[in-house]
């Protein structure tokens, strides 16, 4: 091959590109068209938000959209009185709210990075986080630990004496099942385990827990925090209006909302994390069934080398008996030709015998006795040969040891005929 022709072959090869996934012009296409149907989609899903947004008919609000949960409670009155309950605190001394930026970047690349729905400088000298959550977290627990502490350490300064730390308290809204969880509302707080005494202050967590809110006892359903957390659950206007006349704080709360319902944009922005959250919710029942389908795939994949491991101890037996068989056909093989030997020499010397009649017919019996023998052995390798291939083997074995079952065996299959 020239010079020139080996040039463009790897000139070639270099363009197209070699791979056990095509060609590089294959591989670019088949990205370019995921990419195209994903656009679709993407557009697809906007023109449907968008038609909804622009119908006019009444959404069914409810406070689990973290969209609506952020709107609604960065109206500081509203905040008010949802803080007041789950501090448990009267609302006259809340005298001053600083909403503070809910992401949080990581100081370094390998931190992880937490984003909050609600952070909030409480009568400046009090933190606290608020998030609502409602798709499935395994590490839940975990996970609102590593909030509180980011949050406990966030404005700390190198050289700074511990004393500046201000109080942190992690309040979580969760919809989801939970284990662990048996209250409708739970304080938790760092504690001296022989005491129960408050070990600091400084650090808290509150969890509310709306899978409870049915099964509330009649206790917790004379408390503010049941009040709201009805509030936040709630999907039909007749219910919000009436929660609406309870308090100005609950009444401001429902304003916010039929804002959502009445604002052109705010009603896309709600469409759209409603929308969002459904397929999450989705998506994370198909990972579940995926996950339940992968378990049985790996029971069944057990239960058939569990099969396989029986069949080939199977088989061994069935070879090991095989064995055993051969062995006592050989045994029996040998002896029909000492007894076929000792009958021709039988036949050469009974002309000579006429005169030993007496000796001959010991003799005789001596030669019936061992037929008999012959025919018992016969009797049981056919009893064998039968046992075996009813898969009696081990059985047989023990046939020699229970003459009364022998018999037995001989009369069920016929051979003492």
């Amino acid at each position: 091959m020239g010079k020139r022709k080996k040039w463009a072959n790897r000139k070639r090869n270099s363009y197209f590109g070699k791979s056990k996934g095509g060609t590089a012009r294959q591989k670019a296409g088949k990205k370019w068209k995921t990419q195209m149907r994903w656009r679709r989609k993407q557009s697809d899903r906007h023109d449907l938000v968008q038609m909804l947004a622009d119908s006019g008919q009444d959404l069914k609000v409810s406070l689990v959209n973290d969209f609506a949960f952020k709107h609604v409670f960065h109206n500081k009155k509203a905040l008010k009185g949802l803080l007041s309950a789950l501090l448990d605190i009267p609302p006259e001394e809340i005298v001053d709210l600083e909403l503070l930026d809910t992401f949080q970047s990581g100081s370094y690349k390998k931190d992880k990075t937490g984003i909050l729905d609600i952070k909030v400088h409480l009568n400046n000298s009090q933190k606290i986080n608020i998030e609502m959550q409602v798709r499935q977290q395994d590490n839940w627990t975990e996970r609102s630990l590593f909030y509180l502490s980011r949050m406990y350490t966030a404005d700390m300064v190198s050289g700074e004496d511990y004393g500046v730390l201000e109080p942190c308290i992690h309040i979580s809204i969760i919809d989801f099942e939970m284990l662990g969880l048996s209250r409708l509302y739970s304080v938790i707080r760092l504690i001296e385990e022989n005491t129960s005494q408050v070990y600091s202050d400084k650090l808290s967590l509150r969890v509310l827990y709306l899978k409870k809110l049915e099964n509330a006892d009649e206790t917790e359903q004379q408390t503010e925090v049941y009040r709201w957390a009805r509030l936040i659950t709630a999907q039909d206007w007749e219910v919000l209006r009436d929660m609406a006349m309870q308090d100005e704080y609950k009444a401001e709360a429902v304003k916010e909302m039929v804002k959502i319902n009445s604002d052109r944009a705010l009603r896309y922005e709600y469409i759209s994390r409603e929308i969002a959250r459904m397929d999450a919710v989705s998506y994370a029942k198909d990972k579940e069934k995926l996950r339940t389908e992968k378990e049985k795939l790996r029971s069944g994949q057990e239960q058939l080398r569990s099969g396989q491991e029986q069949l080939r101890s199977g088989q061994e037996q069935l070879r090991s008996g095989q064995e055993q068989l051969r062995s006592g056909q050989a045994e029996l093989r040998s002896s029909q030709e000492k007894l076929h030997k000792r009958e021709e020499n039988v036949t050469r010397r009974e002309e000579g015998i006429n005169k030993r009649e007496e000796n001959v017919n010991k003799r005789e019996e001596s030669i019936n006795k061992r037929e008999e023998e012959m025919r018992q052995i016969q009797i049981k390798f056919q009893l064998a040969t039968h046992m075996m291939a009813a898969g009696e083997s081990e059985l047989f074995l023990k046939l020699e040891n229970d003459p009364q079952l022998l018999q037995q065996k001989i009369r069920e299959y016929h051979l003492d005929t």
